[in-house]
């Protein structure tokens, strides 16, 4: 139910608010009709598992919904010339294929030659292999053209080469997202693997223009860097894909926004505070309010603040992005690095580096937080830590002693267990000085006294330098520290 309620969320954003604006021919006062109006009337996902509702009427509303896509303006899905582009030109080859199927060729070449005409000038490659296909078909079986198809054949062939080099690069770049999503231990491994990838994708680079290609390539030589903790590097890596599409022609605010927020990303890592600024500027004029990209730059942009220090900044941030309508078709993912976030800001309000809220405004339920808190999470050395980690803060910021002494010995048996590679140095040193706290007894001067050589330690190993995933830190562990030790 939650995808339906997401379909007439769409319509709905592209100003088509009613059932006889979508063109759907509901029966008067029909089920059908009943159910699009009250989801339409939903602000969060709804389970119909306990309404009787029955599947019938449930598939009689999908469908309806899925006609009135079809009837829905290109130039209200699309904010710019090439996204309307885009989706002109797989609507229309959706009705090439049923002319096709219905034998009316002339009304199916017509309009496949004006689809081929947009896709060549806005860069859709795959559409431009489908048309070609469509066109050396026709010419070479139907009405035929020895020349045409010659034309059509070179064409589909060198179109072919180039999606195949397309495909190369993004086999490659689908790999290393997956592994590090699932698994942000093995950085190394991946650094070292993109560097092969690279190599071997550059040279495709250089043989074929297709901006993808070029996309998928530069993506993959950034991610060799950031990999590896060279974000010095990593930074002369996007500054070097920033470049090449700003100087091809319609491809800017489709391909910069991933290549400038990586750079914000690098940015967090070394403090520089005034490029991450600069750049958080730039990408609000590329990307669409609500899109992914949206929420990735929001992400990043409350990670720079909560580094810097400006946590009324950081709260404002977290308010604009939950408060966003899309907010609620986030994936699980993302959606749990938000709460993540909501748990650090309350912290920060136990702790009183930020006002507390009244309660009817906080939005977040510590209790809920903490009896959810998964001790042993599929991704062991990843997003599990900083999960973790608050959750022992926030006990101890609230005075909960006994419930951090019952934690810890978990806590330390976790870290011995799964923290023990150097990717994951930062965080066994501060787990270490975390686990200390009872030993001495919640005494500030006991309590520095037996972690001053893990404070050391980890001073030995600053996050700008660490290969550690640097979302790991929310708020960097030195700062974490020091709010610890005024909360004893």
């Amino acid at each position: 139910m939650k995808a339906i309620q997401e379909f007439i969320s769409l319509l709905q954003k592209w100003g088509v608010t009613s059932a006889e604006g979508l063109k759907i021919p509901f029966k008067n006062e029909s089920q059908t009709k009943q159910l699009f109006h009250f989801l339409q009337d939903q602000e969060s996902p709804v389970d119909l598992s306990s309404i009787n509702i029955h599947p019938r009427i449930i598939r009689s509303l999908e469908a309806q919904l899925l006609r009135s896509l079809f009837l829905v303006d290109t130039k209200k899905m699309g904010k710019t010339p090439r996204q309307q582009a885009y989706y002109y030109c797989w609507k229309n080859l959706c009705a090439v294929k049923v002319l096709l199927g219905q034998s009316a060729h002339q009304a199916a070449i017509h309009l496949t030659n004006k689809v081929l005409y947009r896709a060549k000038k806005y860069d859709l490659p795959d559409l431009c292999l489908e048309c070609y296909k469509i066109l050396r078909w026709y010419y070479g079986c139907i009405d035929v053209s020895s020349s045409r198809y010659q034309t059509y054949d070179q064409l589909l062939k060198k179109q072919q080469d180039a999606c195949a080099a397309e495909q190369v690069a993004e086999d490659y770049y689908i790999f290393l997202s997956n592994v590090y999503q699932t698994d942000k231990g093995q950085r190394l491994f991946l650094a070292d693997q993109a560097l092969k990838y690279w190599e071997e994708v550059s040279s495709l680079m250089a043989e074929y223009r297709s901006r993808r290609l070029h996309f998928l390539g530069h993506l993959i030589h950034v991610f060799h860097y950031s990999c590896a903790g060279e974000f010095q590097g990593a930074i002369c890596a996007n500054e070097q894909a920033v470049s090449y599409f700003e100087q091809t022609e319609g491809a800017r605010s489709t391909y910069l926004s991933p290549f400038l927020n990586h750079q914000l990303a690098c940015c967090v890592k070394l403090k520089k505070l005034e490029m991450g600024e600069s750049l958080i500027s730039k990408i609000e004029k590329q990307v669409k309010t609500g899109s992914f990209d949206w929420f990735i730059t929001r992400q990043q942009y409350f990670l720079l603040a909560m580094h810097s220090r400006h946590y009324e900044r950081a709260r404002n941030i977290l308010k604009q992005a939950v408060s966003q309508r899309r907010f609620k078709y986030l994936s699980r993912t993302q959606f749990e690095r938000w709460r993540i976030n909501q748990a650090y800001l309350y912290y920060l309000e136990c702790v009183k580096r930020l006002s507390t809220p009244p309660k009817s405004r906080r939005g977040f339920h510590a209790k809920k937080f903490l009896n959810s808190v998964p001790l042993y999470a599929k991704d062991k050395r990843g997003m599990n830590v900083p999960i973790l980690v608050i959750a022992i803060l926030i006990l101890l910021a609230e005075n909960r002693y006994s419930e951090v002494i019952d934690r810890t010995e978990a806590l330390d048996k976790y870290r011995r267990r799964y923290l023990k590679t150097e990717d994951a140095y930062r965080s066994n040193c501060f787990i270490q000085m975390l686990t200390t706290l009872p030993k001495a007894n919640f005494h500030p001067k006991a309590v520095e006294r037996k972690t001053e050589i893990h404070r050391k330690n980890l001073a030995q190993v600053p996050l700008q330098v660490s290969p550690q995933a640097f979302e790991l830190e929310i708020i960097p562990y030195e700062d974490l520290w020091i709010m610890v030790l005024e909360s004893l």
